[in-house]
Protein backbone atom coordinates (compact mmCIF):
# COMPACT_ATOMS: atom_id res chain seq x y z
CA UNK A 1 0.00 0.00 0.00
CA UNK A 2 1.56 3.27 -1.15
CA UNK A 3 0.64 5.76 1.59
CA UNK A 4 3.71 7.97 1.05
CA UNK A 5 1.61 10.26 -1.13
CA UNK A 6 -0.61 11.23 1.84
CA UNK A 7 0.48 14.73 2.94
CA UNK A 8 2.22 14.87 6.30
CA UNK A 9 0.03 17.84 7.23
CA UNK A 10 -3.03 15.59 6.97
CA UNK A 11 -1.44 12.86 9.08
CA UNK A 12 -0.46 15.42 11.71
CA UNK A 13 -3.98 16.85 11.75
CA UNK A 14 -5.59 13.42 12.16
CA UNK A 15 -3.21 12.60 15.02
CA UNK A 16 -4.12 15.87 16.71
CA UNK A 17 -7.83 15.11 16.31
CA UNK A 18 -7.33 11.57 17.62
CA UNK A 19 -5.70 12.89 20.79
CA UNK A 20 -8.59 15.29 21.54
CA UNK A 21 -10.94 13.40 23.87
CA UNK A 22 -13.80 15.80 23.12
CA UNK A 23 -13.62 14.65 19.47
CA UNK A 24 -12.48 11.03 19.62
CA UNK A 25 -12.96 8.36 22.28
CA UNK A 26 -11.73 4.78 22.15
CA UNK A 27 -12.11 3.24 18.70
CA UNK A 28 -14.46 5.96 17.45
CA UNK A 29 -14.20 8.25 14.45
CA UNK A 30 -12.84 7.67 10.96
CA UNK A 31 -11.11 9.52 8.14
CA UNK A 32 -10.13 9.10 4.50
CA UNK A 33 -8.15 10.64 1.67
CA UNK A 34 -8.65 10.15 -2.08
CA UNK A 35 -6.24 10.14 -5.03
CA UNK A 36 -8.31 9.75 -8.17
CA UNK A 37 -9.96 6.34 -7.94
CA UNK A 38 -7.78 5.31 -4.99
CA UNK A 39 -9.00 5.91 -1.44
CA UNK A 40 -7.26 5.30 1.86
CA UNK A 41 -9.78 4.94 4.72
CA UNK A 42 -9.17 4.21 8.39
CA UNK A 43 -9.04 0.50 9.15
CA UNK A 44 -11.73 -0.93 11.40
CA UNK A 45 -10.74 -1.25 15.06
CA UNK A 46 -7.94 1.34 14.93
CA UNK A 47 -7.58 4.41 17.12
CA UNK A 48 -7.39 7.70 15.25
CA UNK A 49 -4.34 8.84 17.21
CA UNK A 50 -2.39 5.88 15.75
CA UNK A 51 -2.57 7.32 12.23
CA UNK A 52 1.18 6.71 11.78
CA UNK A 53 0.94 2.94 12.25
CA UNK A 54 1.59 0.82 9.10
CA UNK A 55 -1.90 -0.76 9.07
CA UNK A 56 -3.92 2.33 10.01
CA UNK A 57 -5.29 2.81 6.47
CA UNK A 58 -7.09 0.30 4.30
CA UNK A 59 -7.04 0.86 0.54
CA UNK A 60 -10.08 0.57 -1.72
CA UNK A 61 -10.75 1.47 -5.37
CA UNK A 62 -13.58 3.91 -6.09
CA UNK A 63 -15.97 2.87 -8.85
CA UNK A 64 -18.17 5.99 -8.98
CA UNK A 65 -21.59 6.90 -7.57
CA UNK A 66 -20.52 5.97 -4.07
CA UNK A 67 -19.33 2.51 -5.01
CA UNK A 68 -15.99 0.91 -4.22
CA UNK A 69 -14.12 -2.35 -4.54
CA UNK A 70 -11.75 -3.81 -2.00
CA UNK A 71 -8.69 -4.48 -4.13
CA UNK A 72 -6.76 -5.75 -1.11
CA UNK A 73 -9.30 -8.23 0.20
CA UNK A 74 -6.53 -10.48 1.48
CA UNK A 75 -5.12 -7.75 3.73
CA UNK A 76 -5.24 -8.35 7.51
CA UNK A 77 -7.26 -5.13 7.91
CA UNK A 78 -10.81 -4.21 6.97
CA UNK A 79 -12.14 -0.76 6.10
CA UNK A 80 -14.12 1.28 8.61
CA UNK A 81 -17.84 0.59 8.59
CA UNK A 82 -18.24 4.15 7.31
CA UNK A 83 -16.29 3.38 4.13
CA UNK A 84 -19.58 3.80 2.23
CA UNK A 85 -20.03 7.46 3.09
CA UNK A 86 -16.33 8.19 2.55
CA UNK A 87 -16.62 6.71 -0.94
CA UNK A 88 -19.80 8.67 -1.70
CA UNK A 89 -18.46 12.09 -0.71
CA UNK A 90 -16.58 13.79 -3.56
CA UNK A 91 -14.10 15.88 -1.54
CA UNK A 92 -10.53 14.66 -1.20
CA UNK A 93 -10.44 14.68 2.62
CA UNK A 94 -13.26 13.40 4.82
CA UNK A 95 -13.38 13.36 8.62
CA UNK A 96 -16.00 11.92 10.97
CA UNK A 97 -15.59 12.65 14.69
CA UNK A 98 -17.64 11.71 17.74
CA UNK A 99 -17.73 15.28 18.97
CA UNK A 100 -19.05 15.74 22.51
CA UNK A 101 -20.55 19.10 21.57
CA UNK A 102 -22.20 17.73 18.42
CA UNK A 103 -23.80 14.81 20.23
CA UNK A 104 -24.98 16.98 23.12
CA UNK A 105 -26.48 19.53 20.72
CA UNK A 106 -28.18 16.90 18.56
CA UNK A 107 -29.75 15.36 21.69
CA UNK A 108 -31.01 18.75 22.84
CA UNK A 109 -32.34 19.68 19.39
CA UNK A 110 -34.40 16.48 19.32
CA UNK A 111 -36.60 18.04 22.01
CA UNK A 112 -36.44 21.54 20.47
CA UNK A 113 -36.22 21.09 16.69
CA UNK A 114 -36.92 24.75 15.90
CA UNK A 115 -33.47 25.62 17.21
CA UNK A 116 -31.91 23.67 14.33
CA UNK A 117 -32.65 26.66 12.08
CA UNK A 118 -29.95 28.60 13.89
CA UNK A 119 -27.37 26.02 12.87
CA UNK A 120 -28.57 25.63 9.29
CA UNK A 121 -28.21 29.41 8.92
CA UNK A 122 -24.54 28.91 9.76
CA UNK A 123 -24.16 26.10 7.23
CA UNK A 124 -24.43 23.27 9.77
CA UNK A 125 -27.05 20.80 8.57
CA UNK A 126 -28.70 18.58 11.19
CA UNK A 127 -29.54 15.03 10.11
CA UNK A 128 -31.58 12.60 12.22
CA UNK A 129 -29.94 9.46 13.56
CA UNK A 130 -29.20 6.88 10.89
CA UNK A 131 -27.52 3.54 11.35
CA UNK A 132 -23.77 3.57 10.54
CA UNK A 133 -22.74 2.27 7.13
CA UNK A 134 -25.02 2.11 4.09
CA UNK A 135 -28.04 3.73 5.77
CA UNK A 136 -26.03 6.77 6.83
CA UNK A 137 -24.49 7.04 3.36
CA UNK A 138 -27.92 7.06 1.69
CA UNK A 139 -29.18 9.68 4.13
CA UNK A 140 -26.22 11.97 3.51
CA UNK A 141 -26.53 11.69 -0.25
CA UNK A 142 -30.22 12.49 -0.04
CA UNK A 143 -29.68 15.57 2.11
CA UNK A 144 -28.01 17.67 -0.58
CA UNK A 145 -24.92 19.06 1.12
CA UNK A 146 -23.23 21.21 -1.54
CA UNK A 147 -23.32 24.48 0.41
CA UNK A 148 -22.96 23.15 3.92
CA UNK A 149 -20.07 23.77 6.28
CA UNK A 150 -20.56 20.31 7.76
CA UNK A 151 -23.11 17.78 8.95
CA UNK A 152 -24.38 17.43 12.49
CA UNK A 153 -25.31 13.75 12.72
CA UNK A 154 -28.02 12.89 15.23
CA UNK A 155 -26.47 10.92 18.13
CA UNK A 156 -23.34 10.34 16.05
CA UNK A 157 -21.13 13.42 15.89
CA UNK A 158 -19.83 15.55 13.03
CA UNK A 159 -18.91 14.99 9.41
CA UNK A 160 -16.73 17.47 7.51
CA UNK A 161 -15.10 17.27 4.09
CA UNK A 162 -12.84 19.54 2.04
CA UNK A 163 -10.32 19.43 -0.78
CA UNK A 164 -7.54 20.82 1.41
CA UNK A 165 -6.22 19.97 4.86
CA UNK A 166 -6.46 23.60 5.91
CA UNK A 167 -10.05 23.78 4.74
CA UNK A 168 -10.90 20.63 6.70
CA UNK A 169 -9.28 22.09 9.82
CA UNK A 170 -11.15 25.39 9.47
CA UNK A 171 -14.50 23.67 9.02
CA UNK A 172 -14.04 21.53 12.10
CA UNK A 173 -12.89 24.42 14.28
CA UNK A 174 -15.67 26.75 13.14
CA UNK A 175 -18.40 24.16 13.76
CA UNK A 176 -17.02 23.18 17.16
CA UNK A 177 -16.88 26.84 18.18
CA UNK A 178 -20.50 27.37 17.12
CA UNK A 179 -21.71 24.28 18.95
CA UNK A 180 -19.92 25.07 22.23
CA UNK A 181 -21.14 28.66 22.16
CA UNK A 182 -24.71 27.40 21.87
CA UNK A 183 -24.20 24.91 24.72
CA UNK A 184 -22.77 27.59 26.97
CA UNK A 185 -25.59 29.97 26.02
CA UNK A 186 -28.04 27.26 27.09
CA UNK A 187 -26.43 27.34 30.54
CA UNK A 188 -24.52 24.06 30.55
CA UNK A 189 -20.80 23.47 30.76
CA UNK A 190 -17.99 22.96 28.30
CA UNK A 191 -16.59 19.43 28.52
CA UNK A 192 -12.96 20.36 27.88
CA UNK A 193 -12.72 22.46 31.06
CA UNK A 194 -14.21 19.91 33.44
CA UNK A 195 -12.09 19.06 36.47
CA UNK A 196 -11.64 15.64 38.03
CA UNK A 197 -13.74 16.77 40.99
CA UNK A 198 -17.42 15.84 41.07
CA UNK A 199 -19.68 18.23 42.97
CA UNK A 200 -23.06 17.17 44.33
CA UNK A 201 -25.10 18.86 41.59
CA UNK A 202 -23.02 17.25 38.84
CA UNK A 203 -23.30 13.81 40.41
CA UNK A 204 -27.07 14.13 40.77
CA UNK A 205 -27.52 15.26 37.15
CA UNK A 206 -25.18 12.62 35.72
CA UNK A 207 -26.95 9.78 37.53
CA UNK A 208 -30.30 11.13 36.30
CA UNK A 209 -29.02 11.16 32.72
CA UNK A 210 -27.69 7.62 33.18
CA UNK A 211 -31.20 6.52 34.09
CA UNK A 212 -33.06 8.48 31.41
CA UNK A 213 -30.62 9.53 28.62
CA UNK A 214 -28.27 6.57 28.40
CA UNK A 215 -28.28 5.39 24.75
CA UNK A 216 -26.42 8.39 23.33
CA UNK A 217 -24.39 6.94 20.40
CA UNK A 218 -23.79 3.63 18.59
CA UNK A 219 -20.34 3.27 20.20
CA UNK A 220 -21.78 3.91 23.63
CA UNK A 221 -24.33 1.10 23.47
CA UNK A 222 -21.95 -1.29 21.69
CA UNK A 223 -19.38 -1.00 24.47
CA UNK A 224 -21.54 -0.21 27.52
CA UNK A 225 -24.94 -1.76 26.79
CA UNK A 226 -28.54 -0.65 26.27
CA UNK A 227 -29.07 0.34 29.90
CA UNK A 228 -26.72 1.65 32.56
CA UNK A 229 -25.52 -1.18 34.83
CA UNK A 230 -26.80 -0.58 38.36
CA UNK A 231 -23.20 -0.39 39.62
CA UNK A 232 -22.69 2.82 37.64
CA UNK A 233 -25.44 4.54 39.56
CA UNK A 234 -23.21 4.54 42.66
CA UNK A 235 -21.51 7.65 41.25
CA UNK A 236 -22.79 9.67 44.23
CA UNK A 237 -20.44 7.67 46.48
CA UNK A 238 -17.35 9.17 44.80
CA UNK A 239 -15.75 12.61 44.75
CA UNK A 240 -13.58 12.30 41.64
CA UNK A 241 -13.82 10.89 38.13
CA UNK A 242 -10.51 9.02 38.56
CA UNK A 243 -11.66 7.29 41.73
CA UNK A 244 -15.00 6.36 40.21
CA UNK A 245 -13.52 4.94 36.99
CA UNK A 246 -11.00 2.86 38.92
CA UNK A 247 -13.74 1.40 41.10
CA UNK A 248 -16.02 0.66 38.13
CA UNK A 249 -13.14 -0.91 36.23
CA UNK A 250 -12.62 -3.33 39.10
CA UNK A 251 -16.30 -3.99 39.79
CA UNK A 252 -17.40 -4.49 36.17
CA UNK A 253 -14.09 -5.68 34.72
CA UNK A 254 -14.27 -3.01 32.02
CA UNK A 255 -11.78 -3.02 29.17
CA UNK A 256 -9.73 0.05 28.28
CA UNK A 257 -12.20 0.95 25.51
CA UNK A 258 -15.16 0.61 27.87
CA UNK A 259 -13.49 2.87 30.43
CA UNK A 260 -12.86 5.41 27.66
CA UNK A 261 -16.55 5.36 26.82
CA UNK A 262 -17.60 5.71 30.44
CA UNK A 263 -15.20 8.59 31.09
CA UNK A 264 -16.54 10.31 27.98
CA UNK A 265 -20.14 9.76 29.07
CA UNK A 266 -19.42 11.61 32.31
CA UNK A 267 -18.23 14.58 30.25
CA UNK A 268 -21.17 14.38 27.87
CA UNK A 269 -23.70 14.18 30.71
CA UNK A 270 -22.26 17.35 32.22
CA UNK A 271 -22.78 19.07 28.86
CA UNK A 272 -26.41 17.91 28.83
CA UNK A 273 -27.07 20.02 31.91
CA UNK A 274 -30.34 19.99 33.89
CA UNK A 275 -32.52 16.93 34.14
CA UNK A 276 -34.66 16.63 31.01
CA UNK A 277 -35.50 13.93 28.50
CA UNK A 278 -33.43 14.29 25.34
CA UNK A 279 -33.02 12.46 22.03
CA UNK A 280 -31.47 9.00 22.43
CA UNK A 281 -31.32 5.77 20.44
CA UNK A 282 -34.21 3.39 20.89
CA UNK A 283 -33.72 0.25 22.95
CA UNK A 284 -34.42 -1.80 19.82
CA UNK A 285 -31.69 -0.03 17.86
CA UNK A 286 -29.25 -0.49 20.73
CA UNK A 287 -29.95 -4.22 20.90
CA UNK A 288 -29.42 -4.52 17.15
CA UNK A 289 -26.10 -2.67 17.26
CA UNK A 290 -24.76 -4.81 20.10
CA UNK A 291 -24.99 -7.96 17.98
CA UNK A 292 -24.40 -6.42 14.53
CA UNK A 293 -21.64 -8.27 12.67
CA UNK A 294 -19.65 -5.16 11.61
CA UNK A 295 -19.51 -4.00 15.24
CA UNK A 296 -18.50 -7.43 16.49
CA UNK A 297 -15.76 -7.51 13.85
CA UNK A 298 -14.51 -4.07 14.85
CA UNK A 299 -14.24 -5.12 18.49
CA UNK A 300 -12.45 -8.32 17.53
CA UNK A 301 -9.97 -6.53 15.26
CA UNK A 302 -9.07 -3.89 17.85
CA UNK A 303 -7.11 -6.36 19.97
CA UNK A 304 -7.68 -4.11 23.00
CA UNK A 305 -8.53 -5.27 26.50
Amino acid sequence: MNIEKIPQAYLNFIRQVGEDFSLIQGLGGNCSVKFGSQMFVKSSGKRMRDVGSPDFFHEVRLTGDGGFEDDVSTAPTRPSIEVFLHAAIKEKYVLHVHSTAAIAVSMKLASNPNESKRFSANGILLLPYMRPGRELMVGILGAGTKRTLGLLLGNHGLLVADNSVLGLYRRLKRIEKTLWEWIEHEGTKKSSVFSDYLDEQSKSEIVWHMRHNWRVTPDHVVFLGSFAPKELLTLTDFCSVTEYLAAMGRALKFTRVQLDQLRWYLQLARSLGPKQLLGTLTAQEAEFLKTWQPELLRKAMSGEN
